[in-house]
């Protein structure tokens, strides 16, 4: 971006970053208009190494307040897009546009299932699947393999499976309840552990515990924007201690990026 668009999506960004960090009571409204504003600039311009870097150290002083904001307003987003799915039993791909929640997350899905060589063979388990277990949907898209999810909140479980009945997809994508840290079951080729599936160091003692050696393990991890957007621990850290890395992928245009390693 040239310097004179940068000036003007910077003074947009200050005052969001404003509107979000005052100390005054926000409706949800307008946090949620707020946040999708927010989204709205970092998705539709393209920035420079250091314009992305100075729009992180922005938003560094109130950070976890944005992150509980934009946790708020995609749960919320996650709610609809699901209900819509339900009661269409489709997937309006298009919807999934309007938050940064799903930006590039076909390319996500892609790039993971060419690293690990998943394919119609592949057994892969997620961990943290959440009430919308799209990875699960779009590995059976693009690897036509069959899926089980670990989702510790029973509600969640219980509306995936009713999503998963709604799109016909209830035989190919397993959803049980319980917690990624207790599951007992080894007969997984892959095993994909969410951003946002915690306690990450008891989750990967358990994997390392329960999975064979040779095991692809894809651990999601942020990336650019994304350390505006998600809290957590050092994924990167906790891989090396674990498993024996073999790809670490680096691209600042997505917020999310994964590290391919397996079991030792």
């Amino acid at each position: 971006m040239n310097n004179t668009d940068y000036t003007e999506v910077l003074n947009q960004l200050r005052t969001i970053q404003n509107n979000l960090s005052t100390e005054s009571a926000l409706s949800t409204e307008d946090i949620f208009r707020n946040v999708a504003l927010l989204e709205g600039c970092l998705m539709t311009h393209s920035f420079t190494q250091e314009q992305q870097q100075e729009v992180i150290d922005l938003f560094t002083e109130y950070l976890h307040q944005y992150q509980q904001h934009f946790t708020d307003y995609t749960a919320a987003l996650e709610k609809e897009f699901t209900e819509h799915t339900i009661s269409t039993g489709e997937i309006d791909f298009e919807f999934l546009k309007k938050s940064i929640w799903y930006y590039r997350f076909d390319d996500l899905i892609k790039e993971e299932v060419r690293l690990s060589g998943m394919n119609t063979e592949s057994n892969p388990l997620f961990i943290g699947s959440g009430p919308f277990p799209l990875t699960a949907i779009l590995y059976h898209i693009h690897a036509g393999c069959q899926v089980t999810c670990i989702e510790k909140e029973a509600e969640y479980a219980e509306t995936s499976k009713q999503l998963l009945a709604a799109l016909g997809m209830h035989d190919t994508i397993t959803v049980l309840t319980g917690l990624g840290e207790e599951f007992v079951d080894n007969a997984y080729t892959h095993v994909t552990i969410g951003l946002q599936a915690l306690p990450k160091n008891l989750i990967f003692k358990q994997v390392q515990k329960q999975i064979p050696s040779g095991i692809k393990i894809i651990c999601r991890t942020k990336s650019g924007f994304g350390d505006i957007f998600y809290s957590g621990e050092s994924e990167t850290t906790l891989v090396d201690a674990h498993f024996d890395v073999l790809t670490r992928v680096q691209d600042r245009d997505m917020t999310i990026v994964p590290i391919i390693s397996q079991t030792k």
